[in-house]
């Protein structure tokens, strides 16, 4: 039995957001989500999901005084017709 899990959204933090933005695309061959690429914050994927690509140490909107923090991470999945997976920090895509 395959289980398929789907996410609207996961966040990395970065400290050169626009990068990995950039690595995100060309890697997996998605674009930047409805706004132009911000050094702060860039979203990259689609309606279906999203990477979100803060800066470290930015804090949450609304004002919620929480920093953006870099931690590990480990996650695989399908995007743009091109598997990957990404691991830890510093994140790398394979």
């Amino acid at each position: 039995m395959k289980t398929q899990l789907t996410f609207s959204l996961i966040r990395f933090h970065w400290e050169d957001v626009l990068a990995f933005a950039n690595e995100l695309c060309t890697r997996l061959n998605l674009s930047v989500f409805r706004q132009q690429p911000n050094e702060n914050f860039t979203p990259v994927g689609d309606d279906n999901g999203l990477f979100i690509l803060p800066i470290k140490d930015r804090i949450w909107i609304p004002n919620s005084g929480v920093p953006a923090k870099l931690l590990p991470v480990k996650t695989k999945g399908t995007a743009g017709g091109k598997e990957w997976e990404v691991h830890g920090y510093p994140y790398e895509i394979l």
